[in-house]
């Protein structure tokens, strides 16, 4: 599949070069614009795709969300059309190669993840003050340029805060390892959904290992909702406290334990890098930034992995179900933590993984 393109070579105003990746969703293909010299990403939907009307409607609101949103970590949406019996989507090409690809080789030193994390995470909250919530957020749909900038790919499930329906992806829209409990539980979606996602994205990238990934797609999603991953430093002890914390925080099981917002998870990264050349020195934290009972150098309350949190005032909740979103983890499992891509490229592409 990789850099073979379709017959015929032009597609509308554009002129096929080479393929980038697949996904569940297309094929992504570099392009050149007849009128231009500056090649861009061309989305291409599978037929089964184009045949389900629900999808369609998805594949309209893809175009239509992303091109609303103008932030140097979003992978831009400029047009979308129907040609050669399908449809496609025009998107910037962002020369580089997937986060999770990059993370093959182990995790990234925390400084670059650091950075790596600022970016990312900017970029969400641009989407979030523009009402759109990505909901799924994950290492493939992040492009690593060589300059290294982070572009944030596929709002192929995005949708406007308040809206009640995912087209085409039911109760389970999303991609497992990065579904947030709600999600998976079919509850409200929110900006709370993608912080939870981030922090899962921030795990990986800092230690190598998805908190949640391996095993069957129903043994991935029972762990979201009732397991809690090691400590980070279980994997990378030279990781300051500040972001451990974080991290941890953002993948609260109930959505009011985590971060009010992508921009006070921002704020907390922000005051790190501050500080990024002491490793362990938090900075200094604005008063009431992080959540109560949590200090920037602190261990996390999930230090000890099984042990029940209490996460309100009502006390701690108990269960090993899948219906537990309260905050509270439990974890006699060890789990596979390895998780898996397939067919990462360069370019605006995306990868599917359990």
């Amino acid at each position: 599949m990789m850099g073979r393109v379709p017959t015929p070579l032009q597609i509308g105003p554009y002129k096929l070069q080479e393929c980038l990746g697949a996904g569940g969703m297309g094929v992504v293909y570099r392009a050149l614009p007849r009128d231009s010299k500056v090649a861009v990403a061309l989305k291409r939907f599978h037929p089964t795709v184009i045949g389900d009307g629900e999808a369609r409607a998805r594949i309209l609101r893809e175009a239509r969300l992303a091109a609303r949103l103008d932030h140097p970590a979003i992978a831009r949406v400029y047009d979308c059309f129907e040609a050669a019996g399908s449809a496609w989507i025009v998107m910037e090409f962002a020369p580089g190669e997937t986060l999770a690809k990059v993370l093959r080789q182990g995790a990234l030193p925390w400084p670059t993840a650091l950075e790596l994390g600022l970016q990312i995470t900017a970029g969400v909250v641009a989407a979030h003050t523009a009402g759109i919530v990505h909901c799924d957020l994950k290492t493939e749909n992040v492009i690593v340029t060589p300059r290294g900038e982070a572009k944030i790919l596929d709002f192929g499930i995005a949708r406007l805060r308040g809206e009640t329906v995912v087209p085409g992806g039911g109760r389970h829209a999303g991609t497992p390892k990065a579904m947030s409990p709600e999600q998976i539980l079919g509850g409200a979606i929110g900006p709370a959904s993608d912080v939870f996602a981030l922090g899962v994205l921030f795990y990986e990238v800092l230690t190598g290992v998805a908190p949640f990934a391996g095993g069957t797609t129903e043994q991935v999603l029972s762990r979201v909702c009732t397991w809690c991953p090691p400590p980070i430093p279980a994997h990378a002890a030279a990781v300051p406290g500040v972001l451990v914390e974080l991290v941890e925080w953002m993948m609260e099981k109930d959505p009011a334990q985590r971060p009010e917002s992508a921009q006070v998870a921002l704020q907390v990264l922000e005051c790190a890098a501050q500080n990024h050349r002491v490793p362990g020195l938090p900075g200094d934290f604005p008063p009431g930034l992080l959540a109560p009972g949590r200090s920037a150098t602190g261990a996390c309350c999930r230090e000890l992995r099984g042990r029940v949190e209490e996460s309100d005032s009502t006390g701690p909740s108990t269960g090993s179900t899948a219906a537990s979103t309260t905050g509270s983890t439990t974890g006699s499992t060890t789990g596979s933590t390895t998780g898996s891509t397939t067919g990462s490229s360069t370019g605006s592409t995306t990868e599917e993984s359990p």
